[in-house]
């Protein structure tokens, strides 16, 4: 079995233009743990996962400073940011991981499952031979085989 067999065709993307609140809105109601970030031609650019969020420095705000700003009900500035405008403003190319490894559609499920053990991957981007996303598989995908 190849990973085009069980991978989602029907990818939700963003570009490098996205603000964070956006993706972070698609990231929730999707219920996805990554989104691949593509340009006008369907390249994949990198991908953005729910760990970037609280990992990555946007803007010299860190999302969990946000959050906590937020949850105190004080959504003032820090460091002389505007905290109320950080999601609409800051892009997802200023937290994205640029190196996005992604598998091809006709490599097969065992080539997949090594990626995610030794990467600890939750889902990849899936290319076809001209690297154009086609797709997208996740672990979930391969526990429905069983």
């Amino acid at each position: 079995m190849l990973i085009k067999d069980i991978m989602t065709q029907d990818v939700i993307t963003v570009s490098k233009e996205t603000p964070l609140k956006e993706a972070a809105g698609l990231l929730a109601k999707f219920r996805v743990h990554g989104l691949p970030v593509v340009d006008g031609n369907k390249k994949v650019v990198g991908i953005v996962t729910e760990s970037d969020f609280f990992t990555k420095d946007a803007s010299n705000i860190f999302l969990p400073t946000f959050l906590e700003f937020v949850s105190r009900g004080n959504p003032g500035d820090s460091n002389g940011a505007d905290l109320s405008e950080f999601g609409s403003k800051t892009k997802i190319e200023d937290i994205m991981t640029r190196e996005c490894v992604t598998i091809k559609a006709g490599e097969s499920i065992e080539q997949l499952i090594r990626h995610i053990k030794e990467r600890n991957f939750n889902s990849m981007p899936v290319v076809d031979d001209q690297n154009t996303l086609v797709g997208i598989v996740s672990i979930m995908d391969v526990i429905r085989l069983l």
